[in-house]
């Protein structure tokens, strides 16, 4: 293990935060878990998108989703949320097998409600996310002062907290003599909240630290604030 692996590891904690008495909790499976209402935030699976790559002509494996799905069914068994929320970009594009596959996901565990607020890729009708049991919110859904949308949205309130997904971020950390590591990160600027794309077939938007910044990247089973 070289000086800058220990040093990171040495930064490795868990997080949870309270904003206007609702109680959060960073997971380092890309998720966030919503105490008060027993409920699991997350955002961009991009689900489908071996599918419409291998339709492209691109050697993807057609069981590329399935770590995606364990980790998942790996949150619900250890948090038993009552709700999830997933905040855009469920399915990458048009109608695949894989929607079939995730609708009996979903049969699994009937007595938890899914719920999506929409985002650019969800472009399928209203009545194809109901039939296996999605509620849909449209673009936002407003909680008290908790603002859920897909895009972040620009908010001058410092009483609203907004979570949202969309930008897919990630952070570049490096250390002396070249070393460096790029992982997935929860960033918070102001009045906005980003999540990781959940997904594993998704890329990185590098993000940097700012003022009025908060990054915690995201490592194996692993968060720490950077």
């Amino acid at each position: 293990m070289t000086n800058f692996e220990e040093y990171l590891i040495h930064k490795i904690l868990s997080f949870e935060f309270t904003f206007a008495d609702q109680k959060f909790l960073l997971l380092p499976q890309k998720a966030i878990y919503w105490q008060n209402e027993k409920a699991l935030i997350l955002a961009d699976l991009h689900l489908g998108k071996a599918g419409h790559f291998r339709k492209a002509g691109l050697a993807i494996p057609a069981k590329s989703s399935q770590k995606d799905y364990s980790v998942l069914e790996n949150l619900l068994e250890k948090h038993q949320p009552e709700k999830v929320l997933i905040l855009g970009d469920l399915f990458h594009s048009e109608y695949n097998t894989e929607w079939e596959v995730f609708g009996d996901f979903l049969k699994k565990y009937p007595s938890i409600n899914f719920e999506l607020v929409m985002g650019n890729h969800d472009i399928l009708s209203i009545e194809k996310y109901n039939s296996i049991g999605l509620k849909i919110h449209g673009e936002t859904l407003i909680a008290g002062n908790l603002l859920f949308t897909h895009y972040p949205f620009k908010i001058t309130d410092e009483n609203i907290l907004n979570f949202s997904g969309h930008i897919h971020p990630g952070v570049r950390l490096e250390g002396a003599g070249r070393q460096a590591i790029t992982m997935p990160c929860f960033y918070r600027k102001k009045a906005n909240f980003i999540l990781p794309a959940f997904g594993s077939l998704t890329g990185l938007k590098i993000l940097k630290k700012e003022k009025n910044t908060e990054i915690f990247g995201v490592s194996g089973d692993r968060i720490f604030r950077i």
